[in-house]
């Protein structure tokens, strides 16, 4: 398979090898024509023999030899001119800027609650707890917070996913490819969800706790 276009997925590369131009009542403006290289050829090489061996036969007639460009380049070409860059740009952007809200959410969310104990966090140190005690516990709060949520909202996501017919395998793509899978795809979206969610948290469990655990008992238990 060969991916034609950043925005498509891979599919099945037709190269045809016709022996005469088309009949048609129009001329086309340019034809174009692909060489598939073996792998063990150099570019570079070739395209300086194809310029000096075969272009100069090229030129019959009405017709005559452009560029030789590869396809990769052809292919960036028709993306930023159709489009498809811009678009991509577009949804790259508001992914990322829609992971950072979550981002900054749940950091801030976690760090008011870890400031918010450090009473609590001056009395277990007081009783003999250690930092590294106090941290993995926090740390735990945050991991069974994080799966508890994330466990209570499956049942919510999977009607959604049938909802809106996701869940139908599509006849478009290849079923080979984990993408086209529905059960395959929600799993793997499902966990790689969960764990970017569970980082998050994590981290800003870990800065917090750890500040407040430095701070002497005394002076943490003082507006107790």
């Amino acid at each position: 398979d060969y991916k034609h276009r950043i925005n498509e997925q891979p599919g099945n590369l037709l190269i045809q090898v016709n022996g005469k131009i088309p009949n048609h009542n129009w001329i086309q403006r340019m034809y174009m024509v692909t060489f598939r290289l073996k792998q063990n050829v150099d570019v570079a090489v070739f395209e300086k023999r194809f310029k000096a061996e075969v272009v100069p036969q090229l030129n019959v007639g009405n017709f005559y030899f452009t560029k030789l460009g590869r396809f990769a380049d052809i292919r960036r070409q028709y993306e930023n001119e159709s489009g498809v860059t811009n678009t991509l740009r577009l949804q790259y952007s508001l992914a990322g800027f829609a992971l950072l809200c979550v981002f900054l959410g749940m950091v801030g969310t976690f760090w008011i609650r870890c400031n918010a104990r450090r009473q609590d966090i001056g009395l277990m140190r007081s009783m003999g707890a250690t930092r590294k005690g106090i941290c993995n516990q926090f740390l735990t709060e945050a991991w069974l917070l994080v799966t508890v949520a994330f466990v209570v909202s499956l049942p919510l996501t999977i009607h959604r996913v049938y909802a809106s017919g996701f869940a139908n395998p599509t006849m478009d793509g290849n079923p080979d490819y984990w993408q086209n899978q529905p059960y395959t795809h929600f799993f793997i979206v499902s966990l790689l969800t969960y764990v970017v969610l569970l980082i998050i948290a994590l981290l800003g469990t870990y800065a917090p706790v750890t500040r407040a655990a430095k701070i002497l008992p005394a002076e943490a238990l003082r507006d107790e």
